[in-house]
């Protein structure tokens, strides 16, 4: 996410424009979002920008991931016995 503002036109910058990016948590796919109007800016707070399908969907990889590991630990220690 990223929000801008104006500041002074410089040789490298012309038009003026200042862009900064805020941070966003989640992985593999990002779920809470800074929302600069609402919170402190550059922060994450319990009022930010929540995105609960992204959430379920990051919930869930990790679920199969977690499920899976189990189940080959489990067949590996059948097939040890």
């Amino acid at each position: 996410m990223v929000t801008g503002n104006v500041c002074q036109p410089t040789n490298d910058n012309p038009e003026g424009r200042c862009y900064a990016r805020l941070p966003a948590a989640g992985w593999p796919f990002p779920f809470l979002f800074d929302d600069p109007g609402t919170s402190v800016r550059g922060h994450l707070y319990w009022n930010d920008d929540f995105a609960p399908g992204w959430f379920l969907l990051d919930a869930a990889i990790f679920s199969a991931l977690a499920a899976g590991l189990a189940a080959i630990l489990r067949r590996r220690t059948a097939w040890e016995a």
